[in-house]
């Protein structure tokens, strides 16, 4: 930041309005940042929990994406109306309930 290079940020911003609030920041700072990890690594340990229990699920979606996509590239949102199952897939992973795509 002192040198001028820094890219913008919600620390950054605070930081520089110089409030005196450094403790306050740094706590703020650091819950935007732990909520964000947080629900990445949950929403990844509830896909590969997922995948474990319904390889199926797992064959089915990469099947889907070997017949639209080959091998060579990987699949772009150009693919996406042409792999219902893929996109079902991905929206309900998020969501942790990949139960009802069962083959």
């Amino acid at each position: 930041m002192a040198a001028g290079t820094a890219e913008r940020s919600f620390t950054s911003t605070l930081l520089e309005e110089r409030t005196g609030q450094d403790e306050l920041i740094t706590w703020a700072a650091s819950a935007v940042q732990t909520g964000g990890s947080s629900t990445t690594a949950t929403q990844l340990e509830s896909f590969f929990l997922a995948m474990t229990l319904y390889p199926e699920v797992q064959a089915k979606a990469q099947e889907e994406i070997d017949r639209v996509v080959g091998i060579g590239r990987l699949p772009d949102i150009s693919d996406r109306a042409n792999m219902p199952y893929m996109t079902a897939f991905a929206g309900n992973s998020s969501a942790g309930t990949l139960s009802y795509l069962r083959v």
